[in-house]
């Protein structure tokens, strides 16, 4: 897939766009400082895990561990907010049908 290069029109009608959501989000009262609140918060989070023997059905203990999973994801808003992933265009031109992409896979498997 070729990238399409980003012309300055592009920047400038995402920047009116983000303006725009900017000012919404201050007007619900979700500023800045809301938002590290929540990320700080989020960094944190924790679940329960459950110790279950196989074949028992007997409960043994629990243990409060990091949830990864959203930690992680939290990670990743934190670095796109904070900007250090390149802005990406993507174009997708046409619509395939499930026939059509169950027949490229059938080329491609050589059936």
């Amino acid at each position: 897939m070729a990238k399409s290069k980003v012309t300055q029109e592009d920047l400038d009608a995402a920047a009116d766009e983000k303006s725009e959501f900017d000012e919404t989000l201050k007007a619900a009262g979700a500023d800045g400082e809301y938002w590290a609140k929540l990320l700080i918060e989020l960094s944190k989070a924790k679940e329960i895990k459950a110790q279950i023997p196989k074949g028992k059905n007997e409960f043994v203990y629990s243990k409060l561990m990091p949830a990864l999973d959203i930690r992680v994801r939290v990670q990743d808003i934190a670095h796109r907010l904070r900007g250090d992933y390149k802005a990406e265009k993507r174009e997708h031109m046409g619509s395939l049908t499930l026939e059509e992409i169950i027949k490229s896979q059938d080329k491609e498997e050589g059936k």
